[in-house]
């Protein structure tokens, strides 16, 4: 296995933070993520994520970074680690459009994909690496994305939702 639970306290490194929960890195060469609730009533958007993965149908799941592993009660969850904060804005921009659209013809919508939730797998393909807010069935008022140039200026590599870790 790639990210083997028992290795999550070797070479461990801070990645990033969201608003629910941080994120480090594990194991040889730091291929392993693992993401830890802020507050115990965050971990259910680890179970979220779990459960969201579960029940994804097959033809989708390229599209989202696979859960290895998870605590039942939400308190971490392990995923390979992809390439999303060393990719440009304008790269993460074309991502968000693709990954939303591909999915939603599929019929899945996700609520919370943005360009700080999207990255690049092993193969280059375009994930989703953080939808700890769910996925759901698609409506047809679900909007699909058309990449933009409007945040081509800003810098998401510094925005910290809490401060300094």
């Amino acid at each position: 296995m790639l990210c083997n639970f028992s290795d999550r306290f070797k070479n461990v490194k801070y990645l990033n933070k969201g608003a629910f929960r941080k994120a480090f890195t594990f194991g040889k060469d730091n291929q392993c993520v693992i993401k830890l609730p802020h507050f115990s009533e965050d971990r259910n958007h680890n179970l979220n994520e779990a459960i969201t993965w579960k029940s994804l149908p097959k033809d989708v799941k390229k599209h989202f970074v696979p859960v290895l592993d998870y605590d039942n009660e939400g308190r971490w969850l392990i995923m390979p680690r992809v390439k999303s904060l060393e990719l440009s804005n304008e790269k993460r921009i074309k991502i968000q459009g693709k990954v939303m659209n591909d999915i939603k013809r599929k019929g899945i919508w996700c609520e919370d994909v943005h360009i700080l939730n999207v990255g690049t797998d092993n193969h280059n393909r375009p994930v989703i690496l953080d939808y700890g807010l769910g996925c759901r069935e698609a409506t047809d008022s679900d909007f699909v994305i058309k990449p933009s140039r409007i945040f081509d200026d800003y810098d998401f590599s510094k925005l910290d939702f809490f401060g300094k870790h």
